[in-house]
């Protein structure tokens, strides 16, 4: 979902991804970015010697470089051209943010050596949110550098099930994003939905409500 809020320049990205399962798994959702890492709001702890992921699946190209214990939420900023741009995620008990780059197990060295992020939680029924938010500006020509930390602070997964997902977002001012996304198939802007929340019931009509 893109939308705009605000106080914001530009519009927020919220992507929601959703898995159902009868077992519980690891779960591990992937970002490759591009740019230089700026800051973190988590401490990690880097590897002293280099070695790949996994055996097989793709990790085994992937080397892990350093390794995070997070719990609610984590944020990570990079610089990309001339914007800072912040993914803040979500987080359950005993999830970990691990930082790897491709390149491993490339004799030939085909592979571009790029970052990836790895957001490694686990769970059943499970819902991964992430927001994404561009701001600021550099210029390294004259070293300007404005608004290189953005407004999101924190996202929070209030509550998801067959019927709709719902989120918080949690700004700088103190302010709060309540968004609702409809989980149901062939949803039309007159569908209805009720979520239960902290025992407030939100009603909503069509696939998506912020508030």
């Amino acid at each position: 979902i893109m939308f705009e809020a605000e106080g914001f320049t530009k519009p927020l990205v919220l992507d929601l991804f959703r898995l159902v399962s009868e077992q519980e798994h690891n779960y591990d959702y992937a970002l490759h970015y591009s740019g230089q890492f700026i800051r973190s709001d988590f401490n990690y702890e880097c590897n002293a010697r280099l070695k790949p992921l996994g055996e097989n699946n793709g990790y085994q190209h992937l080397w892990h470089q350093a390794t995070a214990e997070v719990e609610g939420s984590s944020l990570i900023t990079w610089l990309q051209g001339n914007s800072y741009y912040t993914m803040v995620s979500s987080a359950v008990a005993n999830s970990q943010v691990i930082m790897a780059r491709t390149g491993a197990n490339d004799p030939d060295f085909n592979l571009r050596s790029e970052p990836v992020l790895l957001l490694r939680q686990q769970g059943k029924d499970h819902l991964f949110a992430n927001v994404f938010e561009t701001h600021g500006y550099f210029n390294e020509a004259i070293e300007a550098s404005t608004e290189a930390r953005g407004q999101v602070v924190s996202v929070e997964v209030l509550a998801h099930n067959k019927v709709a997902s719902a989120v918080a977002i949690q700004l700088v001012s103190g302010k709060q994003i309540t968004v609702c996304v409809s989980n149901q198939a062939n949803v039309k802007s007159d569908t209805q939905h009720q979520l239960e929340i902290n025992g407030e019931t939100i009603r909503w009509s069509g696939a998506v409500h912020i508030a």
